[in-house]
């Protein structure tokens, strides 16, 4: 960190609002080896079409993750308080839900806080794929998990 700060280094925190759907994600993620839209493309599908089964969420590994991402943040803000600076937290819900417009314009002043000035604009295309096109959408496999009421009920009595 000190390292970092000496350099001059931007920094980024992106957290998520929701903490039960982060884990559920991160799970998914884990489950299929599907860490992105490319991969996870292909997987869904598989799953939708009834040619591959998702196996039970792992709930005892995503108690363990969720306390263990607890503790690192506290940490890593830990580190921000020391060094006195103001970490630079973005939240995923607002780059990647809601309304259009404000989600580039989160993803214009997150740009802009790490010295990126050319995303100021929806037509430049990578700028538009990352803000609008880009997504995984975990929530499309939900239905395919036979246990994911049980997590969500178990993970809202950690992260509450």
């Amino acid at each position: 960190m000190e390292e970092a700060l000496a350099r001059g280094y931007r920094n980024i925190i992106l957290l998520r609002l929701n903490e039960v759907d982060r884990q559920v994600s991160l799970e998914l993620a884990r489950m299929t080896n599907a860490w992105g839209p490319e991969e996870a493309r292909g997987v869904y599908q598989a799953v939708k079409e009834g040619r591959r089964s998702l196996p039970p969420l792992n709930l005892p590994r995503m108690r363990v993750q969720a306390e263990a991402d607890a503790a690192r943040l506290g940490h890593l803000v830990r580190l921000f308080m020391t060094a006195r600076q103001e970490p630079n937290m973005v939240f995923f819900e607002d780059l990647y839900t809601g309304d259009v417009v404000k989600r580039c314009q989160a993803f214009r002043r997150l740009a802009a806080s790490v010295g990126i000035p050319k995303a100021d604009t929806l037509h430049d295309a990578v700028f538009r794929t990352a803000a609008v096109e880009n997504s995984q959408d975990s929530a499309q496999m939900l239905p395919h998990l036979s246990n994911y009421a049980q997590a969500v009920s178990a993970l809202r009595q950690i992260v509450s």
